[in-house]
């Protein structure tokens, strides 16, 4: 299979006739994937929260209300089905500064080591496929109430090797990108509803990328997310030294890609119950009718805060793939200081 999915691809960065088959697809895997275990469980509906080094990716508005400096790493195999060298990795910083919080964040997402073959069938040399983003990141809160956020982003996207066989001399692709993010509290924590947030953010703002041929330039996955977020004040009682007994958070986003106007929308919501600042279960739901995924998230996150004071946290989560697909799981870890 993955040999196949790359002999495809190859002929359509070739020009040949098979190049209809990525004609208005998104170019560079990278910026469709979300970096956050935590994030995954609750179906991806984390725009209006993002509250650690993830935020920015998710939301860079979120870093606007962060007054602690924070690290997170994530790691996942996408295709675990298919390919064991197919893997994602994501790590962010975080610290506040320049009257905000700056951020930094590199992606890395490899393809492994795959083999060309023709369309004979015939296999050739092998060559190594993966898209690197680094990223740099700031919010500042203009108001109480209103945060606002930037990133700008370099996208390297090598395909393949030259292959003269197939008139390749180029499979890499080079574009940078910016996203543009606003958090807004509706509902303060002291009210009687509890907090509420409303998220929003336009990514990947930039130039389209080509591989071999400027002339089939493509464009990047730029998209649209709306989401909102809700803590009631009643689910998070705290102690005297401020650790929380239990709380409940509940999420919910609309995500709109933007590269093909018949694109549909995809819906998401979930939750998460923390339980003695120590434990925390997540669920969702996903509806991604382009994408072929309907179906439910789960997760699960432990913190170290309650037992040694230590802002450590580790997070997994399992998220669906298309159908005939293994679900996917993903392993974070998190640090506050």
């Amino acid at each position: 299979m993955k040999r196949l999915l790359f002999t495809v691809a190859l002929i359509a960065l070739a020009g040949g006739e098979a190049s209809a088959v990525s004609e208005g697809a998104p170019a560079a895997l990278q910026p469709l994937l979300t970096p956050s275990a935590r994030g995954a469980g609750m179906a991806q509906a984390f725009v209006a929260v993002a509250d650690d080094a993830t935020a920015s990716y998710w939301n860079p508005a979120a870093l606007g209300y962060q007054n602690r400096a924070s690290v997170a790493f994530m790691y996942s195999k996408l295709v675990p089905d298919l390919a064991d060298d197919i893997a994602y990795y994501h790590f962010a910083y975080a610290r506040p500064g320049w009257g905000g919080t700056l951020a930094a964040s590199v992606i890395f997402l490899s393809f492994g080591e795959s083999v060309f073959v023709d369309e004979q069938g015939v296999g050739g040399a092998t060559f190594t496929s993966f898209d690197f983003v680094p990223q740099i990141s700031y919010g500042n809160r203009l108001t109480d109430r209103l945060a606002l956020g930037f990133s700008f982003k370099f996208v390297y996207s090598k395909l393949s090797d030259p292959i003269p066989e197939l008139n390749i001399s180029d499979g890499i692709g080079k574009s940078i990108a910016g996203d543009v993010g606003v958090l807004y509290t509706l509902t303060s924590a002291e009210s009687p509803i509890g907090e509420t947030r409303l998220g929003a953010i336009f990514q990947n703002i930039g130039p389209n990328i080509a591989y071999n041929d400027e002339d089939q330039a493509e464009s990047l996955p730029r998209m649209l997310r709306l989401g909102v977020a809700w803590e009631p004040t009643l689910s998070a009682p705290r102690e005297e030294d401020g650790l929380v007994l239990h709380k409940l958070l509940l999420t919910a986003e609309l995500t709109k890609p933007l590269v093909n106007a018949d694109d549909q929308p995809i819906w998401k919501g979930g939750g998460e119950y923390t339980l003695y600042d120590f434990v925390s279960l997540r669920g969702g739901w996903i509806q991604d009718d382009d994408g072929d995924i309907t179906d439910y998230t789960y997760g699960a996150g432990f913190s170290l805060k309650r037992v040694s004071k230590v802002g450590l946290r580790f997070d997994f989560a399992s998220f669906p793939q298309a159908t005939d697909l293994d679900r996917v799981k993903r392993f974070a870890l998190s640090y506050d200081f």
